[in-house]
């Protein structure tokens, strides 16, 4: 294992710095249980020097990306997570600041490349839906093949990451004074919102394949107009029975 940087199970011989599984889903859980202050803020740095000069950012931090390399949507957006969490933990304005460089990039190569709000050119949902109902066993399960189906769209997945990071690249905008781009990114999440919602909200409200981790997503990204949240909790805990 690297000492320096987080990388997957140590169970497992392959060991590599992957950012999905740390620095997107439990980076504000690192910040609360550990002093992980420095350690963070020299992982942002290595996403920093990985990012290609267009502003893509790998999915781990075994090679960096050079222009024109795709960026996996939920592992590439810890170049904006990872900033974000460490200055709202830890008041760290030095890596906001070098870390809003990094996600205004990215998060301008992600528009560039796709002007329709509707993810799919360089960065999408390549690695999608990884830790969902198909890994996981039923209670009561009699054989490994009776794991879960559903996962959720890898489309509707890319879009819910592009509308939270770039609501978050606002709010990195606002902490640092940089109204007119906090604008922009703002006005740019509520787009991808509502394309998502257009594209995959069924006339009875419910959303895309009905899977949990849909309504996971819709509920903890703030996907959803405050009127629909109690019909999504309902769907959520009819799509986990």
């Amino acid at each position: 294992n690297m000492i320096s940087l987080m990388v997957d199970v140590v169970g497992r011989d392959e060991r590599r710095p992957w950012l999905g599984d740390s620095f997107t889903d439990e980076i504000q859980s690192l910040c609360y249980l550990y002093d992980f202050a420095a350690f963070g803020a020299n992982e942002e740095q290595v996403i920093l020097d990985a990012m290609g000069p267009d502003g893509s950012c790998p999915g781990q931090l075994r090679n960096a990306n050079k222009s024109g390399a795709s960026s996996a949507a939920g592992w590439a957006d810890a170049c904006v997570t990872t900033p974000f969490f460490l200055a709202m933990n830890y008041a760290d304005r030095k890596t906001l600041a070098e870390g809003y460089a990094g996600a205004k990039k990215f998060i301008d190569m992600i528009f560039r490349n796709n002007t329709n709000y509707v993810p799919g050119r360089v960065y999408g949902g390549t690695f999608g839906d990884w830790l969902s109902s198909p890994k996981t066993l039923a209670p009561g399960a009699s054989s490994w093949s009776d794991v879960g189906k559903q996962t959720a769209p890898a489309d509707f997945f890319a879009a819910a990451w592009w509308t939270r990071s770039a609501r978050l690249t606002a709010l990195m905008s606002e902490a640092l004074g940089r109204e007119k781009d906090a604008g922009l990114y703002a006005g740019m999440s509520e787009k991808v919102r509502a394309e998502l919602l257009r594209k995959y909200r069924k006339p009875d409200g419910s959303l895309a394949n009905g899977s949990q981790s849909v309504y996971a997503l819709a509920l903890d990204f703030d996907l959803l107009d405050e009127k629909d949240r109690k019909a999504a909790l309902t769907n959520l805990f009819r799509a986990i029975e």
